[in-house]
């Protein structure tokens, strides 16, 4: 048998490799990977809900506050300026004054109605009306029985009590006429100023019919008109002061006189009038009254007035009460 002769090792080609047969990744794991990331995404998702609701800072928004009208806002200003107070009264509302008698007393009303339809002073029925005065109150009286109506007025007091307006403590009266179908209210307020050694206050005095369908209303107005009650400052220099002489006047009681008014620190100018007569002017309102209380014992002074603006602010009487 013939041998075959032996391939050489250069000759030997290798047989090429199958590509088939390399490792290949198993397509299952990608729809698992994705699945997966898809689950821990919903997690993250509910997390996030979750520390929202549960853990974070809930926002309330802030109400936008609304303004509250003023219902006085348009009322008409009553200005005193010797006794330095305002308050504001409705527009609507009639204003007439009393000053008769100026030296003792001041007195200004507002009512529903004008003056001339209040006849006899009787006040008709569905109508109100509130007087306002200034009054004295005698340092020997306790205010607690000072602000009880005199019997000959034929006031009844049904309650009274004290409250608090514009740092000042006020005095309150409620009461019914006894002759009368009329009720009301009386408010004293101090104004803090002294004349012939008496307290002086500003009566408030509220009155309508019984019954009367618009008590609620009344009162309310009334009211308010307090809550607008105010001190203001003194600032005129132009409070003027008057009184005369007795005739019996010696030289004694004219050098006490003149000796007085140096050492208040004012100028006094005589009139030449027979008995004569004084006048100090260019005084703040507190000067006047502090000259005024230190004359009032003087027992050769016939008459002293009360301290009085020499001016009024246009479209004022003297006290202050608007013209109309």
């Amino acid at each position: 048998m013939e041998t075959q002769p032996a391939p050489s090792q250069s000759s030997y080609i290798p047989k090429p490799t199958d590509k088939s047969t390399k490792p290949r990744v198993h397509i299952l794991w990608i729809p698992f990977l994705l699945s997966l990331l898809i689950f821990i995404s919903i997690l993250i998702g509910i997390g996030i809900i979750i520390g929202k609701t549960f853990f974070s800072t809930k926002v309330i928004p802030t109400p936008i506050p609304t303004s509250i009208p003023d219902p006085t806002s348009n009322w008409k200003t009553y200005t005193n300026s010797l006794y330095h107070f305002e308050m504001k009264y409705p527009w609507y509302w009639f204003t007439y004054s009393y000053q008769n008698d100026p030296e003792h007393n001041y007195n200004f009303d507002i009512a529903t109605i004008t003056q001339n339809q209040i006849i006899n002073g009787i006040l008709p029925e569905n109508q109100a009306k509130i007087s306002m005065n200034i009054v004295y109150a005698s340092p020997s009286i306790p205010i607690n029985q000072w602000i009880i109506p005199h019997p000959a007025l034929g006031k009844e007091v049904i309650a009274t009590s004290s409250s608090t307006l514009d740092h000042e403590t006020i005095y309150n009266v409620i009461y019914k006429e006894v002759n009368q179908n009329i009720q009301g209210k009386i408010v004293y307020i101090p104004l803090n100023i002294t004349e012939n050694q008496s307290e002086t206050f500003l009566e408030i005095d509220l009155n309508y019919h019984k019954d009367d369908p618009k008590e609620i209303e009344y009162n309310q107005i009334f009211n308010q008109i307090l809550s607008t009650f105010k001190f203001i400052e003194p600032t005129a220099n132009n409070y003027s002061l008057s009184g005369g002489f007795k005739n019996t006047i010696t030289d004694s009681d004219t050098n006490d006189f003149n000796s007085k008014i140096q050492s208040l620190g004012v100028e006094t100018m005589i009139l030449t009038m027979f008995p004569p007569r004084f006048s100090i002017s260019d005084m703040t309102q507190e000067k006047c009254t502090l000259v005024r209380n230190s004359l009032s014992s003087l027992a050769y002074l016939s008459d002293l007035s009360l301290c009085r603006q020499e001016t009024s602010s246009p479209g004022q009487s003297p006290g202050g009460l608007p013209n109309q």
